[in-house]
């Protein structure tokens, strides 16, 4: 493994658990799905690659169940 790659494993890692610390892991883990968006984006940007709707569709369901969870764990928690 690179170095590269071992310095950003890290600071994701360090950064998880700084968020864990601040807010409830209900209302952030749904956000570690959009590392596979990251990764389809990077892909598309910088190597050509292509997307068919199959995927399109996956990322927009991804997109609102990580939107739709946030904003339902916000509101709940409000109401406590």
């Amino acid at each position: 493994m690179s170095e590269f790659k071992k310095f950003n494993q890290t600071k994701r890692e360090n950064s998880l658990t700084r968020a864990l610390h601040y807010k409830s892991s209900s209302l952030i883990m749904p956000f570690q799905y959009l590392g596979s968006i990251y990764a389809l984006s990077v892909g598309y940007l910088m190597l050509d690659e292509r997307m068919n709707s199959v995927v399109l569709i996956g990322i927009l369901v991804i997109l609102l169940g990580v939107v739709l969870n946030t904003i339902f764990k916000s509101n709940k928690k409000n109401q406590l």
